[in-house]
């Protein structure tokens, strides 16, 4: 994971459908300094940890929801500050967009009134990322050695032979179906029957539905 602070300050904004762009612009511009501070406080708590100033991004949030709900969300500003009307509008439409993610567009009230709760200042150092090394695939069947036969196994109310086989002795490149249970020394992975697994060159397991597969 990379490093990261990061911090959160209260802000009471309302943006209705009866003011025109240039007061919601202005109505935001304590997002604005609320952002700087924030960003401000972490640049320097960062620096005093011996972090440079190339070293640091920020990522501003804001924490917005439709007037009269209970709950807001968390959304990333895609623009740094709000400083236009074209600011404006691509953070509304930043929030809608997570908005419908969520809950829908079913969910979506049309009342155009937005109310701003929250904001947030993310400071990160990028760290050093370890590399998987790549092994080379093996066939797709897995060595018989592999295979521990069957064992019934109960789900959904009844018996049914499942596949039975060693983790150790499955390699980067071999699949299974479901039904089977994979077992190791540490762990079990059961595969149900509409389930595949997929061994990639990371020595990862991959459970993908069946039908997404084809």
């Amino acid at each position: 994971m990379d490093y990261s602070h990061r911090r959160h300050k209260s802000v009471a904004t309302v943006l209705t459908p009866d003011l025109d762009d240039a007061m919601k612009v202005a109505y935001l511009q304590p997002v604005n300094l609320a952002w700087d501070a924030l960003e401000k406080e972490l640049l320097t708590e960062l620096g005093d940890e011996g972090f440079s100033a190339d070293q640091i991004t920020t990522t501003r949030v804001i924490y917005m929801k439709y007037m009269g709900q209970l709950d807001d969300i968390e959304v990333t500003s895609p623009v740094a500050r709000i400083d236009t009307a074209d600011d404006m509008r691509a953070l509304v439409k930043a929030y809608e967009d997570q908005y419908t993610k969520m809950f829908t567009l079913v969910a979506k009230p049309d009342v155009g009134a937005y109310q701003v709760t929250e904001v947030c200042v993310i400071a990160k150092v990028s760290t050093m990322k370890p590399k998987l090394p790549a092994q080379e695939l093996a066939p797709k069947e897995p060595d018989s050695r592999a295979n521990k036969g069957k064992r019934p196994v109960f789900q959904h109310g009844r018996w049914n032979d499942a596949d039975i086989w060693r983790m150790e002795d499955l390699k980067p490149g071999n699949e299974i179906d479901g039904l089977a249970v994979i077992e190791a020394s540490n762990t079990t992975l059961f595969v149900p029957p509409e389930w595949h697994v997929r061994i990639d060159a990371h020595d990862i397991y991959w459970l993908e539905r069946k039908e997404v597969r084809s």
